[in-house]
């Protein structure tokens, strides 16, 4: 083992034991991690952020049981990642992964939320794999549209981020009525899809900094008790 790695596995047993402060552990885990993987971090981890690294196909090839959230940023990596032994996540956030195609052992695995923004060239066959019980945030249209058809979709809260497309449309599915929230959030689309309608059961709506739309469609009755409220907040 080199003394490098081993410092950092020092440094990680004695903030287990309460002696060291956050941020040195958290350098210290990111460090050994990046040196041999998964293998090297404590099994006692929670919450895994990763930002501007390079990963392999695999960095996340152990076990680590306690793991709720895995939030990935700004990295590099491999075409293809394997997370199936990832079996206790419940939060799985990517953002600004360029290389990213597509994950080995989605199948098995369940999220409450996941983030998909900006990764290009995730497949849309890698992506219907996602089982989601609430929230899911998306960049891509095509994406989202694609996943709300997937059978088997059960999440009740969808968000678009940083969409870059001068329009957006929902193509029709049963799914669509399981929707009861819908976030924008900084997209650059000039007015909201006109089937908002399809979406029976929505009961909120929030559009945050996307200064391009100007109206609003037919909204669903659904969503009429706090109609007033959401078009105030999108006023702002």
């Amino acid at each position: 083992m080199d003394v490098d790695l081993s410092e950092n596995l020092r440094t990680i047993e004695s903030a287990l034991q309460g002696e060291i402060e956050e941020a040195l552990l958290k350098d210290s885990i990111i460090k050994a991690w990046l040196a041999r993987g998964s293998e090297y971090l404590p099994l006692s981890l929670e919450d895994l952020r990763v930002d501007h690294c390079v990963l392999t196909a695999d960095s996340f090839c152990s076990d680590l049981p306690k793991l709720k959230k895995l939030d990935l940023n700004g990295c590099r990596s491999s075409a293809s990642m394997s997370v199936g032994r990832l079996t206790s996540v419940e939060s799985f956030e990517l953002r600004c992964l360029p290389d990213l195609c597509t994950f080995e052992g989605l199948s098995s695995l369940q999220f409450d939320l996941v983030q998909l923004i900006d990764v290009p060239k995730l497949t849309l066959e890698c992506t219907s794999q996602f089982s989601i019980t609430r929230a899911l945030a998306v960049s891509n249209p095509v994406m989202l549209n694609h996943m709300l058809s997937a059978k088997g979709f059960t999440a009740t809260d969808i968000s678009l981020h940083d969409c870059k497309d001068p329009s957006v449309s929902l193509e029709v599915s049963a799914n669509l009525t399981r929707v009861k929230s819908l976030e924008l959030l900084r997209c650059e689309m000039k007015s909201l899809p006109t089937n908002l309608r399809c979406l029976s059961g929505l009961e909120k709506l929030a559009i945050w900094d996307c200064p391009n739309i100007s109206t609003l469609p037919d909204l669903p009755s659904s969503l009429l008790p706090t109609c007033w409220k959401t078009w105030q907040c999108f006023q702002v």
